[in-house]
């Protein structure tokens, strides 16, 4: 799990020294626009209906306070993000600082990318490397799976979604509990780097610490510390108690 966690902060740093390149955000349009002055002598223009540009990426809302001179924006009720016709992200509120692109999206926040919906309450987002972030919890929903945990991590790019802490997947053939997990929403596979249980629709159950399901296909590998708790009541009523006893003792304590 450790090298899971190194990789996975290694692409969350990486990705932030590639999206430091810098460019303006522009006003392309509004209904209305009133200039103003903040307290510190910086122009802030007040705009109602307006829509933000920068790079590939737009921005909607129904009013925005947007600071020229500091390239942010401010935005409030039926906020949009749109890049291109893939990803497209909602909330009521939006801080977006155009220097470093990273946007912080409050309350009633839905992530859309294509088949793959995303929500939660707090996401920053950033609009170079496509990254979003969640750490106070979330759900994902892919077709027929639906995956949630407190932290949440999604690539747009490579539409990989990693997945800490209290981590539950639910598809209509089995349900994942975990602490560690990544999932692909285009090729709809879970990854696994910790303790999991399996409790799959026939009550076929199983503990494992590393593999992968195939929540399409319901194909399945699995490569380490592998426990089927209907093989393990053959030998007995103690042998499964205890397995099953270690394996969610370490799900609940991590």
């Amino acid at each position: 799990m450790n090298k899971y966690v190194l990789s996975l902060l290694f692409l969350l740093a990486a990705a932030a020294v590639f999206g430091q390149s810098k460019s303006k955000v522009e006003l392309i349009r509004s209904t209305y626009m009133q200039a103003a002055t903040a307290p510190d002598g910086s122009r802030i223009l007040k705009v109602r209906n307006g829509t933000f540009k920068q790079d590939y990426s737009t921005l909607t809302s129904d009013s925005a306070y947007f600071y020229t001179e500091l390239n942010i924006v401010e935005a409030f009720s039926h906020v949009v993000i749109n890049q291109g016709d893939t990803v497209h992200i909602y909330s009521d509120k939006l801080n977006y600082n155009g220097n470093t692109k990273v946007a912080v999206l409050t309350n009633h926040v839905v992530m859309v990318d294509k088949d793959a919906t995303l929500t939660t309450d707090y996401f920053t987002y950033n609009t170079a490397t496509r990254i979003g972030t969640y750490t106070d919890g979330g759900k994902l929903v892919n077709k027929e799976t639906t995956v949630i945990s407190k932290n949440g991590y999604y690539f747009a790019n490579s539409r990989d979604a990693y997945f800490r802490y209290d981590v539950v997947a639910t598809s209509p053939d089995a349900t994942i509990k975990t602490d560690t997990m990544r999932y692909n929403a285009g090729t709809r596979i879970n990854y696994f780097y910790g303790p999991t249980l399996i409790n799959g629709k026939d009550k076929d159950n199983l503990y494992t610490e590393n593999g992968t399901y195939n929540t399409a296909t319901q194909q399945a590998f699995f490569g380490k510390k592998i426990f089927t708790y209907k093989k393990l009541k053959a030998l007995g009523a103690i042998a499964y108690f205890m397995i099953e006893k270690e394996a969610m003792a370490r799900l609940l304590t991590m």
